[in-house]
Formats: structure tokens, C-alpha cells, sequence
């Protein structure tokens, strides 16, 4: 009677490791960001033949950044390190450069193009854009418009080197339509 007690309680002990390994598995630490970082993507909407290659230089520490789209053929600059708080545009117009300036008293607030992750979901692993990759997802409802928005972000398998935003839901980094989004597709 004993030994079949011994080998039942073994036999317990062995389940519970098994099931507390793949547990162990299922958990990962989200990403924390530097405070301030580039990064280069391109930006699209799948629904429509829509690319914009994007680079972002986020200086967090000053609280400014500057966004160049199309390979720098427009930039936005974002400067709350400046009182007023100043944002200027640069955009060709015909043949010329243009820069447009706007400057207020309230806070400037810096694009999120690398989400807070803390409050994230990590979903496991799986492959994106050819690469194992860890996920994270968030999940939120908007009642007013009675849609649920669902935001996937990827890092590579073990690291936090970004690999993917995906958005299906309003576009939360620009500010923007319902729609499926990819950064970069």
C-alpha cells in the first residue's frame, strides 16, 4: 500500500512540474523602451495600396521628437522643450519647402509608436514577418462607437527588438479611422 502511495504522490509531483514548466513558458516580461530611440518602419493600410516609409527620433528625456515621412520628403517636429510649445510642419508645395508653425501653452504629447506594453497580454510565441517572435495584445472596447479594437505588438523570440505593430481598431499611435493598420507591413 505504501509504494502505490509513493508512486501516486510521484506521480502528482510530476504532473505539477509539468504543468508549472509550460506555465513558466507562458510568461514574459513586457518590453520597457529606452526614453529616447529611433526607429524606422513603414506605416500601412492594407486596404488600400497605402505605404509610408517612417522614421521616428523620440527624445522622451527633452520631451520633443521629429517624424520624417516619405523618406524625408515631410517632416513633423514636436518641441516641448521650447516655452511656448512649438510644432512645425515642413511639406513641399510645388517646387519649394514650407514649413508651417504652430505654438500653444499645452502639453505637447509625443507619438507612441512603441506602446506601453505594461498592461498587455503576452499571448506566447509564434512567427511574423518570417521571424519568432513573442506576442503581446490588448484588447478594448469603445462603446460610443460600439467597436472592440484589438492591438498585437511583436518582439523578436527573447528580446525586446520591436518586429510588429498591428492594429485592427482606431489607429491609437496617429490618431486615426477604424481600420486594420501595420507598422511596418
Amino acid at each position: 500500500m505504501g509504494l502505490k502511495l509513493f508512486f501516486f504522490i510521484l506521480l502528482i509531483c510530476v504532473f505539477v512540474s509539468s504543468i508549472e514548466a509550460k506555465t513558466s513558458q507562458l510568461k514574459r516580461s513586457a518590453p520597457v523602451w529606452p526614453d529616447n530611440f529611433k526607429v524606422s518602419f513603414v506605416f500601412s493600410l492594407p486596404e488600400v495600396p497605402e505605404s509610408q516609409p517612417m522614421t521616428v527620433f523620440h527624445d522622451k528625456t527633452n520631451n520633443r521628437e521629429r517624424i520624417d515621412y516619405y523618406n524625408g520628403l515631410a517632416t513633423d517636429i514636436q518641441r516641448g522643450d521650447e516655452t511656448p510649445h512649438n510644432n512645425y510642419q515642413v511639406r513641399i508645395a510645388q517646387d519649394k519647402q514650407i514649413c508651417y508653425h504652430e505654438s500653444g501653452d499645452s502639453n505637447v504629447e509625443l507619438t507612441q509608436v512603441l506602446p506601453d506594453l505594461s498592461q498587455w497580454v503576452y499571448t506566447g510565441k509564434t512567427v511574423r514577418r518570417g521571424q519568432k517572435v513573442d506576442s503581446f495584445q490588448w484588447i478594448d472596447y469603445y462603446p460610443d462607437f460600439n467597436k472592440t479594437n484589438t492591438y498585437k505588438f511583436y518582439t523578436l523570440e527573447g528580446s525586446d527588438y520591436p518586429v510588429q505593430f498591428w492594429m485592427m481598431g482606431y489607429d491609437n499611435v496617429f490618431g486615426s479611422h477604424y481600420d486594420e493598420y501595420r507598422l511596418p507591413d
